[in-house]
């Protein structure tokens, strides 16, 4: 499962539940939450402040994109602004 904004309200719920269900959890988050959704237990932890996250991250079955079309423009400036169809 890939979980965008990860470190969120939405995000931080979904990782644990996924995890509890023994999905493999892949997550997006700012470089100051990075830790944050590790310890909630995301197996990778992509900064979308450094890295596009479909540069690396593909072949997920499930993607949960809390942020949609209406996101805040210090993210929709980022690499997490190139959405890939989900």
């Amino acid at each position: 499962m890939l979980v965008h904004a990860g470190a969120g309200g939405l995000g931080s719920t979904a990782i644990q539940l996924a995890k509890h269900l023994g999905a493999y959890v892949a997550t997006t988050a700012h470089t100051r939450d990075i830790d944050k959704v590790r310890d909630l237990g995301a197996d990778e932890a992509i900064d979308y402040t450094t890295t596009d996250f479909a540069d690396v991250l593909n072949g997920y079955d499930v993607v949960l994109d809390s942020l949609g079309p209406g996101q805040p423009e210090e993210v929709a400036d980022g690499p997490e602004a190139r959405r890939t169809g989900h």
